[in-house]
């Protein structure tokens, strides 16, 4: 299954009595590509305390990889008590150059708890620390690219418990939600999506199967930052903004991406290139179905 790629970690917003597989995006790189890692975390049927295990601080020790693994694979969630977040692979970077210290050459021990203003291992560090205590998780409305992608997860495991074969999100139905301002945050599209899943009749969520109100939700105005005239933004920039958080949202996929702005690629691409869209690839995300440790 592949990990649900997220920005922040909140566990509130995951689901209980199973573990589910994360990518969280701790920093940038110097091309200003996201550096993940990979997360698992399994929650109990009943609250509790929050326990949490790391592996490879040293990016060329592995050995821990497969045995947190093996601890996530023998929990029995419905009878476990609060939740258990495993850190698969802390030094993601010094794993990739196959190097015990980080890549600029630093020991991550030496680097905790970390500093917001201190060297890049410290940086990195204080971005893992500051995961397990967030001062305040981002409404949903503000994490606009995680937004379809929660859906998506939603929808995987709400179709399978239903037993329905459900595969997807129209691009009509995944427009509707990405204009929601949601309110209600993450348990109001968890209550969206299970509707959807009870109403539905095609391999696909569609628009009809939306609530009411996030159905015939209308976008009235655009937020801006003052009601001052001399600040208004030109359209332009309005329309850079929402084709850019269209195409977050979709993961980058264009043709999706087009159908959902009413436009064909080859407009999209036009509009790419006058906004200054066409980023760098991302770079392969290191996922624990796809660990080296597997191969070691």
């Amino acid at each position: 299954m592949t990990p649900l790629r997220v920005e922040h970690l909140d566990l509130e917003a995951l689901p209980v009595a199973q573990t589910t597989r994360l990518s969280v995006e701790l920093v940038q790189d110097g091309l200003g590509r996201p550096i993940r890692v990979p997360v698992l975390v399994a929650r109990g049927r009943h609250p509790g305390p929050v326990v949490g295990l790391t592996a490879a601080v040293h990016g060329n020790e592995l050995n821990g990889i497969p045995l947190l693994h093996r601890l996530f694979a023998s929990l029995e969630h419905r009878s476990m008590r609060g939740t258990v977040v495993g850190v698969l692979v802390v030094n993601v970077p010094g794993l990739h150059l196959n190097q015990r210290a980080f890549s600029t050459g630093e020991d991550l021990n030496h680097a905790f708890p970390g500093r917001s203003d201190g060297t890049e291992a410290q940086v990195y560090v204080h971005a893992l620390m500051d995961q397990r205590h967030p001062d305040r998780p981002a409404p949903l409305r503000a994490r606009g690219s995680d937004v379809l992608l929660l859906a998506h997860h939603f929808l995987e495991r709400i179709a399978a418990r239903a037993n329905k074969p459900i595969v997807g999100i129209s691009n009509r139905a995944a427009a509707r939600l990405l204009s929601y301002t949601w309110p209600g945050n993450v348990r109001e599209l968890v209550n969206c999506i299970e509707r959807a899943v009870a109403l539905t009749r095609s391999d696909e969520v569609q628009v009809k199967d939306l609530p009411p109100r996030i159905r015939d939700y209308q976008v009235e105005h655009v937020v801006v930052a003052s009601e001052d005239p001399t600040e208004l933004v030109p359209m332009s920039v309005v329309e850079s903004r929402y084709v850019q958080r269209v195409l977050l949202a979709v993961g980058g996929n264009k043709s999706q991406a087009a159908r959902i702005l009413g436009m064909d690629r080859k407009t999209l691409h036009r509009k790419m290139r006058h906004y200054g869209l066409e980023g760098a690839p991302e770079p392969p995300v290191l996922t624990p179905a796809g660990d080296p440790a597997a191969a070691r």
